[in-house]
């Protein structure tokens, strides 16, 4: 893949990877890049530039990662939503000892009874609706639709998996941001991370969903501005 890392370096001693939600791209993290270019070098993942590709898995995007970064030193992951899936399995295939933030990520199954409720309804209908087409149009997200055969093959392969059960594994100090109204990935989510992480602290962005850095961007900018200025203190107890 090419010009798959944006670089934007200043020479600083931290260096934080940003792996983006799903087909995200750099400008929808601009906001987060102006804000450390003060603290650290920043390395975009940038995955999405050509869509949802159907030719990577999570080990893959791990493979990318590793070879890219395992050279640095003072490494922050930070993972928002899709994102957090590949910062799950990088970690369950490379011991490291990285600082990680994850904001409203995915990775965890939940499921909402309304979800659960929804699902049920869309298999029983399966069984006595051949218009299958109908159906996807109607029980499924744009982003779904919007895929070809091989890709949702690969994308179904993705969100199957569920990392809730490598996080008592995770050894990694971990600051968790999240949006106080996240409909996308609820809260819900964000608090079994931080019970199954033993070094994590949670924090709750208020009146904002599943991009908290957009919703409320000046709460946002005081946990950024304070998680970095307060690295070699020890961030999680100043938060």
């Amino acid at each position: 893949m090419e010009n798959i890392f944006i670089n934007f370096n200043n020479n600083k001693m931290i260096n934080t990877i940003i792996i983006p939600g799903y087909l995200k791209r750099v400008e929808d993290y601009n906001s987060i890049i102006q804000l450390l270019n003060k603290y650290c070098n920043v390395i975009f993942f940038n995955i999405f530039e050509n869509g949802f590709n159907p030719n990577f898995s999570l080990e893959d995007y791990s493979s990318i990662l590793y070879d890219k970064i395992s050279n640095l030193d003072n490494i922050i992951l930070f993972g928002h939503s899709f994102g957090g899936r590949i910062i799950f399995k990088y970690c369950t295939l490379y011991k490291n000892n990285y600082k990680l933030i994850l904001m409203d990520v995915a990775g965890i199954k939940y499921q909402s009874l309304k979800t659960i409720i929804k699902i049920k309804k869309y298999k029983l209908l399966k069984l006595f609706i051949k218009d299958n087409i109908k159906l996807l149009y109607k029980y499924s997200s744009k982003e779904y639709i919007n895929l070809n055969s091989q890709q949702r093959k690969r994308f179904n392969e993705i969100i199957n998996q569920d990392f809730k059960y490598n996080l008592k594994n995770l050894n990694n100090e971990t600051l968790i941001i999240w949006g106080e109204y996240d409909k996308t990935t609820p809260l819900k989510i964000g608090k079994i991370i931080y019970k199954n992480i033993k070094d994590s602290g949670l924090v709750i962005i208020p009146k904002a969903k599943h991009f908290p850095h957009l919703e409320n961007p000046f709460y946002f900018n005081i946990v950024f501005e304070n998680y970095y200025h307060n690295l070699e203190e020890g961030v999680l107890s100043k938060l």
